[in-house]
Order: C-alpha cells, then structure tokens, then sequence
C-alpha cells in the first residue's frame, strides 16, 4: 500500500494528498500516518510540493470525509439506531442504555470530536456518532478542522524534518496504533462481560 500512495502523491501532488486523506478518513485501515510523512517527507525533496499547502489539502481531505461519515450518521438517527439495537435481542441492550449513552456524548461531544481526531480509527469513526446525536453541523466541522490541522501539521512537518529517515518515526506511530486497538478490544470485553454478569443477576433474582 506504502508504494501506491507514493506513486499517487508523486503523480497527482496535493490532490493526492487530499484524495488520500479523504479516503482515509471513509475507509480508516487506510494509514493517514504513512500518508502524511510521506507528504512532509516530499516537501523536502521537490519544489513542486509546498508543506503548508500540503497541509491545508490534507486537511480539507479530513474535512470533506468528515462530512461524509457525519451525513452518514444523520441519515441512520437516532431513533433507527434505537429501532436496530432493540431487534438485536441477543445483545440485551436496553433502550435506557442507549439513550444514556447519548446522553453522555452529548455533554462531552466538542472534546470527543477534537481530540478523537488526535487518535487512529476513532479520529474517523467519531464523526457517525456526531451525525446521529444531531451535533451542530458548523461546531462539527470546525473542531474537525481545528483538530485534523494539528494532526496533519505535526506528521507533515515530521516528515519535512526527517527526510529519508521517516519511517522510524512510523514505527512509534504503529506502536501507538498497537495500544489505542488494544484499549478498545478491552473496553469492548468489559462491556460484554459486564452485560453477561448483569443478566445472569437478573435471572438470578427472578428465579
């Protein structure tokens, strides 16, 4: 994958940038990390490339993804969401529960909007969850700039700075991948198993 996005930077220049990190953020197993080095990393090896415009590309690319992801959300709503979840018996999820966890994304979402932006997968998926819950449109994508510009000025600029010798920077931003993966898969067991303890205590005071 690392040799088509270089072809693609190298032949399309900033509207590679901004198709790759577009595409990235609708499709996340897409690597914004090797993108984003790679554009800084050609900043400094061809006068054809501008960092600060590369930036501003790659951040209308997580913009314009953004939007996509959000509409997304909007489209589904929260109520199909609801509708969904109480077909999905097995998952003995309650309709209380849905509405407390929109509950609590609704206080909390101009923080998890910025800062998910700052975290792999989550820096893409946080955007459905804003769509359903109705977040203002404009605050939506203004935190979503504010938040992609800090993350593609930092990437784009390490590359500028490390040349040839990027992808030792790419290793640390695998490694850090490795643990935002391995703290959901753990959020995610605790939760199940928190949901299997609490039905068989239900079944328990029934009985």
């Amino acid at each position: 994958m690392q040799t088509w996005i270089e072809a693609l930077i190298r032949s399309w220049g900033y509207t590679g940038v901004a198709v790759l990190i577009f595409l990235e953020n609708v499709f996340p197993p897409i690597p914004s990390e090797v993108i984003l080095l790679l554009g800084g990393f050609y900043t400094a090896r061809t006068p054809h490339l501008n960092i600060f415009f590369v930036i501003i590309c790659a951040t209308a690319g997580s913009c314009l993804g953004a939007a996509v992801l959000y509409f997304l959300g909007r489209a589904l709503g929260f109520k199909r969401i609801e509708r969904l979840v109480s077909k999905l018996k097995f998952l003995h999820i309650k309709p209380e529960s849905i509405h407390k966890a929109d509950d609590w994304y609704k206080k909390r979402e101009n923080k998890a909007v910025f800062f998910c932006r700052l975290v792999p997968v989550l820096r893409s998926l946080i955007s459905i969850p804003a769509g359903i819950s109705g977040m203002n449109f404009g605050s939506f994508m203004l935190l979503t700039a504010a938040g992609s510009l800090l993350w593609n000025t930092a990437l784009c600029f390490a590359g500028h700075i490390l040349g040839d010798s990027w992808e030792k920077l790419l290793y640390w931003l695998d490694l850090y991948a490795y643990v935002v993966y391995a703290c959901l898969a753990a959020a995610v067991i605790v939760i199940v198993v928190i949901m299997v303890v609490r039905k068989k205590r239900s079944k328990t005071h029934v009985a």
